[in-house]
């Protein structure tokens, strides 16, 4: 049976007179894309930075239970005067990520997310699609047994969103350059994703679906 890698209960959000959310409760076991659907202006970026641990709740818990978390956020949050190269060997540092190690994930990442062409082009002049794959990169570094993401695909084109969810669909599966490499000690393990969105029909790519969280 999957572990529970994430769960909310009763989790509310602002003041009484103005919640984002409230009484929202869920599970997330996995493996797998799970959705959870929150219209426009209903707390999803908050929730965001909730599940990240970078606000606390107003009301209700929330459990955590996996050990290497992986964030695309829907607005871009990189350094925009680092090339690509840079952005990953600087976040290979913070998350303490060593030689041959730091270099061997980076190059995974790099070509899993069609960047080769583009390591020496700084994050700020990648047009929106790219460095929302540089963004995917990043998360995919620290090799995470959760993967979070907030509309990550807002402002791609289509077959930019086509390209993204593939790589995410790998990464899940373990599949293409996913299979088994970059240091990681179960290659089998499960793999999980919480997408959350505002758009139905990116929820629709989901394998499990929390349809309205308010």
């Amino acid at each position: 049976m999957p572990k529970t890698l994430l769960a909310l209960e009763n989790a509310s959000m602002g003041p009484p007179e103005n919640r984002l959310f409230t009484r929202l409760s869920f599970t997330i076991a996995g493996p797998g894309l799970c959705g959870l659907y929150l219209p426009k202006k209903g707390g999803k970026t908050t929730l965001f930075a909730v599940i990240a641990g970078l606000l606390p709740l107003t009301g209700g818990t929330i459990t955590r239970n996996y050990q290497r978390l992986g964030l695309v956020p829907q607005d871009f949050a990189l350094y925009p005067d680092l090339t690509v190269t840079e952005t990953l060997a600087f976040m290979a540092g913070l998350y303490g990520l060593g030689e041959p190690l730091s270099g061997q994930r980076s190059a995974l990442v790099v070509a899993a997310c069609g960047l080769s062409n583009q390591v020496s082009v700084r994050a700020g002049q990648l047009v929106a699609g790219r460095r929302k794959m540089l963004e995917l990169a990043v998360a995919l570094l620290v090799w995470p047994d959760f993967l979070l993401l907030d509309e990550p695909a807002a402002g791609m084109t289509g077959p930019e969103r086509e390209v993204f969810w593939q790589v995410v669909y790998a990464w899940l599966a373990g599949t293409e350059h996913f299979a088994g490499q970059a240091g990681t000690s179960s290659p089998e393990a499960a793999r999980t994703a919480l997408l959350l969105s505002a758009d139905q029909e990116e929820i629709s790519r989901c394998h499990t679906v929390v349809m309205d969280g308010r």
